[in-house]
Parts: structure tokens; sequence; C-alpha cells
């Protein structure tokens, strides 16, 4: 119930006329992304979206008494001058995280993805998929259940 009243404040915070979304985010007007309670904060890189979004971080934490824990925290950039993220990090006290990282276990990148950096995924899926190899099953069949079970592990 706490993430939810944060998601709203959030919400309202992003229609300040000062705050950016970041570009690939402003179509669908997403600020942020949370599940339990690991949220991750989405703006253009100019120091007053970050204010907007840093003061809403503090205001819910004295409200709910939760205290953001900066050594667990990082600011990834990406095309952003020396400058800007100087000015962010000195203001956040943040540290400066690094490409590829994980958000509840799926690697997140601006750039594509490398073939290794989906091992962790096919080796949760190989042993599922070998034991169907076994079973009689069309190759149809076998095509459509691993669609299904990768469906499913994306949603979950």
């Amino acid at each position: 119930m706490c993430m939810e009243y944060f998601s709203r404040m959030l919400h309202v915070a992003s229609q300040k006329d000062d705050f950016h979304f970041h570009p690939k985010c402003s179509s669908l007007g997403i600020s942020h992304l949370a599940f339990a309670n690991d949220i991750l904060l989405l703006c253009r890189c100019d120091l007053a979206s970050v204010n907007i979004l840093f003061q809403q971080l503090q205001v819910f934490g004295r409200m709910s008494r939760l205290v953001i824990n900066a050594n667990k925290s990082s600011i990834f950039f990406s095309g952003v001058g020396e400058v800007a993220k100087h000015d962010i990090l000195q203001y956040t006290s943040f540290s400066e995280g690094s490409f590829p990282f994980k958000y509840l276990e799926v690697p997140l990148s601006p750039y594509r993805l490398l073939a290794n950096q989906y091992y962790p995924l096919l080796y949760k899926l190989e042993p599922c998929i070998h034991s169907w190899m076994g079973k009689h099953m069309s190759y149809a069949s076998r095509l459509e259940l691993i669609r299904s079970v990768l469906h499913g592990m994306i949603q979950f």
C-alpha cells in the first residue's frame, strides 16, 4: 500500500512543467517502475527532473519513516555529459552504476544485449526443455510449450 502511495506521488510530480520524461518513456508517460520495495526511477538527465524525483523520495521517506540507502542506490547514465553527471551525482550522493545491470533479475542496457547475457535465462530453461524431449510430442507442441513457458517467465 505504501508503494502505491509513492507511485501516485511520482505520477503527480511527473506532471510538473519542469519535469522531463526519459526520451524512450515520454510517449507512455512512464516515470518509474516498481515491484515490492524495488523501484526504478526514469527521467531525462537534467538537474530539474532529477530534483523533482529526488524530492519525492525525500518526502516519502519522511512520511513513511523509511530511509534511502545511498549505498544501495545508483544512477545510470546514457549519453550524458560529464558536467551533468557530476552535478547530479553530487546532488543525490548516489553512486554511478554501469550497464548492463539487473532489475528483478532481468539484464537492462541502453544497448543491444549480447548472447552471453541471456545465459542465466537459458540455464533456467534448459532442464525444462530436456525433460520435454523424451515426451511423445510433435515439434509444434514442443515449440508451443517452450513459448508458453518463456512467456510465463517474462510475465513473472
